[in-house]
C-alpha cells in the first residue's frame, strides 16, 4: 500500500497518471484504503506499546 502512496505523490510515473484517467474511482479507493490501513497499523502499534508498558508496570519487582 505504501507503493500506492508513493506513486500518487510523485510525478515520475506516467503510467500511474494514465491509469488515473481510465479508472479514477479505483485509484481513489486504493488511496483511501492505503491511508486507512496505515492508520489502523499506527493504532495497533500504539495499543501494543501501551499494553507492554501497562503489563510491565503491573508486575511486582523481585529483588
Amino acid at each position: 500500500m505504501f507503493i500506492v502512496l508513493i506513486l500518487s505523490m510523485t510525478q515520475v510515473v506516467p503510467v500511474w497518471h494514465i491509469a488515473e484517467i481510465y479508472q479514477p474511482d479505483v485509484i481513489l479507493w486504493l488511496k483511501m484504503m492505503a491511508v486507512l490501513l496505515a492508520l489502523k497499523g499506527m493504532m495497533k502499534t500504539i495499543w501494543l506499546v501501551r499494553l507492554h508498558y501497562w503489563v510491565r508496570r503491573s508486575r511486582p519487582v523481585n529483588h
